[in-house]
Order: structure tokens, then sequence, then C-alpha cells
């Protein structure tokens, strides 16, 4: 399923909105990350990746030479990162050892582990399907806090969520 007009515009005009916060220089973005729930499969992980990667790319120049850490989310103790170019998105390959994972995870795990390891990135998109839970607010809120939140973005390739309609 490919990103419709109106969801590419929502996410790019979401992207905007992060990158042009206060604090927050467009011009200078050098790093960004992408988060893969492994609860989707792997076909709509994939051309939602490549789908957002194109619609980045072709918006704006910013985008060419940016590093992307993709932050593998197969379950609540197995959180990977590796580094990829955009190209590679692109192409896909990105996704030759996936494996769908059926176990929900808690978001607050998630959020933990970018405000410890990805905090330096300027741009957070998390693709997901939403399957995830919330059991502790607080320490989802701490996690946010003072950065994360305006960083962040979640998609399914339907809806386009910010931290704050998360919580």
């Amino acid at each position: 399923m490919a990103l419709s007009p109106v969801m590419r515009m929502q996410i790019v005009n979401g992207v905007e909105r992060i990158l042009h916060a206060p604090g927050n220089p467009s011009h200078d973005l050098q790093e960004m990350t992408m988060v893969l729930d492994y609860h989707m499969d792997q076909e709509t992980i994939g051309t939602l990746a490549r789908d957002v990667t194109g619609a980045l790319k072709s918006h704006s120049q910013v985008f060419a030479n940016v590093r992307c850490n993709l932050v593998h989310w197969k379950d609540d103790k197995t959180i990977q990162n590796e580094v990829s170019p955009l190209s590679m998105i692109q192409l896909g390959r990105f996704l030759d050892s996936y494996t769908q994972a059926e176990e929900v995870k808690r978001a607050e795990v998630l959020c933990d582990y970018l405000k410890r390891f990805h905090a330096r990135s300027k741009l957070i998109l998390v693709f997901t399907d939403f399957t995830y839970v919330t059991e502790d607010q607080k320490q989802l809120k701490e996690s946010l806090s003072p950065f994360l939140q305006y960083k962040i973005l979640f998609t399914d390739g339907k809806t386009v969520k910010r931290s704050n309609e998360i919580i």
C-alpha cells in the first residue's frame, strides 16, 4: 500500500513542524532516526519506509546526506540499531533479515531507549501499527521529556501522531 498524497503531505508537514521548532535548526540536519516496529508485516513496513524516505528526499535537499539510524524494535528486550543511508532504505535492503514479531511491546521502553541513545537526532520517525501498550504513564512522560517529545512522529501510513497524542 503506497502513501496517499494526503498522508504524504501530512508526514512532510509533521517533519517540517519538528525541524522548525525552536532550538532545532533545520538547515543543520545531520542525523535522524527511523524506528521499525516489527509487529507490522514486512511488506507494509518496507513500503511505508520507502515511501516516507522518498517523500522526504523529494521534499527537501536537507535529506540528501543525512545519517539515518534504523532502530529495529523487535520486543521490549530486543531493540537494535544500525546506521543506513536513506538510499538503501529506498531500495528496501534494510529488511533482509526481517522476522515479524507477535509480542505486544511497551511504548515507554522504546521512548526510554530513544532518549538514552538517540537524543542527538533532530528527527525521529516511528513506523508502527499502534499496537503497543503503555503500562507506566509516568515513565513514558519522563522518557519524552525534555526534548524527545518535540522530535518524534508516529505513523502507520494512514495516520500521523505526535508525542502528545500517544500519552
